[in-house]
């Protein structure tokens, strides 16, 4: 049975997360745990200590009117639906949680970088993504469909591209969804190199992985970030996957990474492995 862990501030944008984390459960048996983290601001006062009761009581009640409309809508489904409330902060309960509960994927909302409460959004999914040990899908408020048939892997050659692989195949199966791994070369890049490294990803990866609606694509672009979301247009994609480390994805991103750059900007929901 797989774990999936919804992380929720009880807005729309989250519930969007959370119907996608169980439009997956829905295809596998699955538990989907629903999480809240409610922190207090840093002060010892006695006003401070006073609210802590109130804090706990109202996420509690959220949580409680969370899970019946969630169950209201439920059938005779293959995963249980459990939820979680901790006081502390997001990340450090939320590791907490992945590590006790062996936790599989964490699916979880976000809604870009422009507006004060988007931005504080937008960076902790972008954080989730950058610290937890587990894999992570972003979800934007503007993605339009929970039905996956169309996955675009973006590579840089990583060896631990294999591993990721194999666990996006088990995803993609479960919908009968086509897998295209694609690499985007610098417009000055040796070619010939480029196109003999594709090659050996391809037999590599067709040695290990036997899926039937697996593709590989070699393109050129001066922006990766321009040149990637041209494709996931032209291509009709439903889910972007691919494997970071906490620096970043490729060398000339400096100031950002590429998976947060993703995350605040696609409209298509960003799947990141961790290498």
């Amino acid at each position: 049975m797989k774990t999936l862990v919804v992380p929720t501030d009880f807005s729309a944008n989250a519930y969007h997360a959370l119907e996608y984390a169980l439009a997956i459960a829905r295809k596998m048996p699955a538990k989907i745990i629903v999480f809240h983290a409610y922190h207090l601001p840093s002060s010892n006062t006695t006003l401070m200590r006073d609210i802590s009761p109130m804090l706990k009581q109202d996420a509690e009640r959220d949580m409680a009117r969370l899970i019946k409309q969630v169950k209201s809508h439920l059938l005779d489904d293959l995963f249980s639906l459990e939820s979680v409330v901790r006081k502390g902060h997001l990340l450090e309960q939320l590791a907490t949680l992945i590590r006790n509960e062996h936790v599989d994927l964490v699916v979880m909302g976000t809604k870009g970088a422009s507006g004060l409460s988007q931005v504080f959004i937008g960076s902790n999914t972008a954080s989730v993504i950058e610290h937890v040990p587990c894999p992570v899908m972003a979800i934007p408020e503007s993605a339009r469909s929970n039905q996956i048939q169309n996955i675009l892997y973006a590579t840089n050659y990583q060896a631990a591209d294999m591993n990721s692989l194999r666990k996006l195949i088990q995803l993609a199966s479960l919908f009968d969804a086509s897998v295209t791994i694609v690499h985007i070369a610098e417009e000055n890049s040796n070619r010939l190199q480029e196109a003999a490294n594709m090659q050996s990803l391809t037999e590599e990866v067709k040695k290990e992985i036997t899926y039937p609606h697996l593709s590989f694509q070699l393109l050129e672009g001066k922006d990766i970030l321009n040149t990637l979301e041209n494709v996931m247009q032209a291509m009709n994609i439903d889910l972007v996957a691919t494997t970071t480390r906490h620096r970043n994805l490729y060398q000339q991103v400096v100031s950002h990474s590429f998976t947060k750059k993703m995350a605040y900007h696609t409209h298509i929901p960003l799947l990141v492995f961790h290498a």
